[in-house]
């Protein structure tokens, strides 16, 4: 996770600056102002750490970022279109419109096979 707010992983950045660090900082013994708290990360985190020092400086006096891996959407862009083609070969079928056979289904689960409701 890189701590940011995502439609894929929900409004991160949001919940550790609007939530978890008034939290911490009421429920423990802190020197509550941004001159006395840090983010930090490795890899995805540092990421993130480098974001949140730009984006939220209010909330963080200090960062440190291991290995960030900024810039990563540019490095495998190219190789999405081939992923999502691999990944389609092991699609589970669609399934028809209609009435579900549930005891078929138990059947078929209890031998290991997907039913490809995920």
């Amino acid at each position: 996770n890189q701590y940011v707010n995502s439609s894929a992983i929900g409004r991160y950045a949001d919940y550790l600056t609007r939530e978890l660090v008034p939290f911490v900082d009421r429920e423990f013994r802190t020197l509550a102002s941004r001159d006395h708290r840090g983010c930090f990360g490795k890899s995805s985190g540092g990421y993130g750490a480098m974001l949140h020092g730009m984006k939220y400086a209010s909330t963080w006096g200090a960062i440190a970022d291991h290995s960030g891996d900024a810039y990563f959407d540019f490095v495998y862009w190219h190789d999405w279109p081939n992923t999502l083609n691999e990944l389609a070969k092991y699609r589970a079928r669609r399934q028809k419109p209609g009435r579900y056979d549930a005891p078929r289904a138990a059947k078929a689960a209890g031998r290991g096979l997907d039913d490809g409701r995920v």
